[in-house]
């Protein structure tokens, strides 16, 4: 979402983890003639703390928050924003995760509910606003050993094990596609977001 919010705002500042997302959306950027982007590579909770991100008109958090301490979490994202924040949780998120889970033998990653997060905003005195999202997901990948490193860039490291169950449960979940594997699922995402000013109004 960083290029359409680019072609808006005066500047943007991107932060990811991992460096070779910000190589990418560098390079697709520079294709659409973009140079208002500042790219910092860290998690978000460490840029703020090591202050490589100042005070923002907006924040963002899109599908990177897994928080343990909301109140710690969102303290922090309201910290750095003039006006307004916006968070995105999952309710139901990546079912080609789930399934993955259920054949190596793990158990779901497990995230706070929105009405919980809602709950503790509004104790915090933050008026949230919510919407719920649906999405068709469609994820392509070219050899079925490309699966398997998708996979296993977003989770622990697989063990022996489970490298071998899930390997075989690939192969045969995409044994009847040729060429471009493809796996389709839906998700269902919470819109969490608040406008500074107006809960200054309902703090007063």
């Amino acid at each position: 979402m960083t290029i359409p919010i680019a072609k808006k705002a005066r500047s943007v500042t991107a932060l990811d983890i991992a460096e070779q997302m910000l190589k990418n959306l560098k390079t697709n950027a520079e294709h659409e003639g973009l140079n208002n982007i500042r790219y910092v590579n860290a998690a978000w909770e460490d840029a703020i703390a090591g202050r490589q991100v100042e005070m923002h008109d907006v924040v963002v958090a899109s599908r990177c928050i897994t928080p343990l301490d909301i109140k710690d979490t969102f303290s922090k994202l309201a910290g750095i924003a003039r006006y307004s924040v916006y968070v995105t949780v999952p309710v139901v998120h990546l079912p080609f995760d789930w399934e993955i889970y259920r054949v190596i033998g793990r158990g779901r990653a497990q995230h706070p509910s929105y009405i919980y997060i809602l709950n503790e905003l509004y104790q915090m005195g933050i008026q949230a606003n919510l919407e719920i999202l649906y999405s068709r997901v469609m994820v392509f990948f070219p050899t079925v050993e490309e699966a398997f490193a998708d996979l296993q860039w977003r989770k622990t490291t697989f063990s022996g094990t489970e490298k071998e169950k899930l390997l075989e449960y690939l192969y045969k979940k995409f044994a009847e596609q040729n060429g471009t594997l493809t796996h389709e699922g839906k998700s269902k995402w919470a819109l969490i977001w608040w406008n500074v000013k107006d809960n200054e109004l309902f703090k007063s």
